[in-house]
């Protein structure tokens, strides 16, 4: 009995992956962009001088934001 491996891909499945790969982004994406405008205009309106300047909301939402946002692979923020 001999085994043998396979390493070619059909491209059929490069295809597919590639149509995956637009669908994940773009779910993600417009997820991001229907949160996102949102929170920064709240965030921009509640801040001191803004159009409806509320101190408190301004902060925790500024801390909850901060706590999501990206963050390059190098920061450490257990430090």
């Amino acid at each position: 009995m001999s085994l043998e491996l396979s390493l070619s891909i059909p491209i059929e499945r490069y295809g597919n992956a590639l149509v995956d790969t637009l669908q994940m982004v773009g779910i993600s994406g417009a997820l991001a962009l229907v949160a996102g405008i949102p929170l920064a205009v709240l965030l921009i309106v509640t801040a001191p001088g803004g159009f409806l300047a509320s101190p408190r909301v301004h902060r925790v939402l500024g801390s909850i934001i901060n706590v999501f946002a990206p963050r390059p692979s190098s920061y450490c923020w257990w430090r």
